[in-house]
């Protein structure tokens, strides 16, 4: 993945002279595009209310409206942030030892 960013990054151009978006909407038809590949050609996936499906982690990405998510569809719950994880495992640890958790500043 590394490897490729500086690629995709060098190939998305911005109509904008500074070559920076000022909002999504200046450069997206819809808020959430995706594409899958078929048969060596990319593809575009339908998105039906702001949710499509990744077929190789077999979960949903869904769009809030301020990120993308990944939900499990079998029990339609969000998968963990990083930082939800996190503060998670905290708090479990403070049920265990009998302490309060306490969060870590947000970045």
């Amino acid at each position: 993945m590394s490897v490729r960013l500086p690629v995709y990054q060098s190939a998305i151009t911005y109509p904008e002279s500074d070559g920076k978006p000022t909002a999504e909407t200046d450069y997206l038809s819809e808020p959430l595009i995706a594409y899958r590949l078929e048969d060596g050609k990319f593809v575009e996936v339908e998105i039906i209310n702001g949710r499509l499906r990744s077929n190789a982690p077999g979960l949903d990405i869904v769009d809030t409206g301020k990120t993308l998510r990944l939900v499990n569809p079998k029990t339609k719950k969000f998968l963990l942030t990083p930082d939800e994880a996190m503060e998670a495992v905290q708090s479990q640890q403070a049920k265990s030892t009998g302490k309060k958790s306490t969060k870590s500043p947000k970045k």
